[in-house]
This record gives C-alpha cells, structure tokens and sequence, in this order.
C-alpha cells in the first residue's frame, strides 16, 4: 500500500499556503501605503492652507493682531504666532477654527512677550490637524515692526 498525499490534497495545500502568502504581502504592503499616504496628504494641506497678516497694532497695553485666511484646503485648528526682537522669539499659540476666506482677531497682552526686548516682527504659522493629531506648518508669513515704542505698531511690506 502506498502511503502520500493525493493529488486532491496536494492541490489543496498549495492554494491554502498560497492565499496565506498573499494576506500576508498584503499586510505590510498595506500598512507602508496607507502610512505614506497619510504624509502625502498631510504634506499637501501645508502647502494649500493659505494665511497672512493683515494688521498688527498696540491698543490700550495689549497687540492686537489680525490675520486673513484664503481659499486652500485643510483643517485649521489654531495659528503659532512668533514674535522677535532680533535675537530672541516667543512663540503663543492660539486657537483659531478660520474657515476660508474669514478673518480672525488675536490679542495679546504685553505680560506675554517678557524676556524679548524691542519686538521687530511677528511671524505666523498654521496648526492643521492631519488625520487625528495637529501638525505645526511652516511659517506662512514674516512682517516686520518698525515701532513698537509708539501708539501703532507700523508693519512694513
């Protein structure tokens, strides 16, 4: 009597170990994928969520400054501002759920800036939230002080 595998059986086998091998190809393909497309997206809402300085100026003790966002795309969850004096930067962030095309007003108080001297720009930096956690931006825009002695911050272009 002859003892092996029928054909039947062998077949079988081989298309069992052959699914199993592509669920698992599929497995660590997938997740690479999906991992770099979650970048690539993320990645894309920095480069298409647009927002700039439209105002800053000094108002009873306190900064008040106005920024204006464009059309793009993306989440905005809160805006990374950061003012310098030349040699030192503090940065505040702050919450803002800007739609597009609306404006949002920020204060700050003079108590927030300590350590920095004669403040000689403001710059800003979006927070978007990318899949379910926030990502800071990159600097959307600089503008510089010219007085921050006076009554007016004076921006300059």
């Amino acid at each position: 009597m002859k003892k092996g595998l029928s054909p039947v059986i062998a077949t079988f086998m081989l298309v069992v170990f052959s699914i199993a091998a592509v669920g698992i190809v599929w497995v660590a393909i997938n997740s690479v994928v999906s991992n770099e497309a979650r970048q690539i997206s993320s990645g894309l809402e920095k480069l298409f969520l647009d927002i700039q300085i439209e105002s800053a100026r000094i108002e009873d003790n306190s900064i008040i400054v106005t920024v204006k966002r464009n059309q793009g795309d993306g989440v905005l969850t809160g805006i990374n501002f950061i003012f310098s004096d030349g040699s030192n930067a503090k940065i505040i962030e702050k919450t803002a759920g800007l739609k597009e095309l609306e404006r949002g007003t920020f204060i700050f108080s003079k108590e927030e800036f300590s350590g920095l001297e004669e403040i000689k720009d403001v710059s800003i930096a979006p927070v978007i939230l990318s899949g379910s956690r926030e990502e800071m931006g990159n600097i959307a825009e600089t503008k510089q002080i010219e007085s921050f002695t006076g009554r007016e911050l004076i921006i300059i272009d």
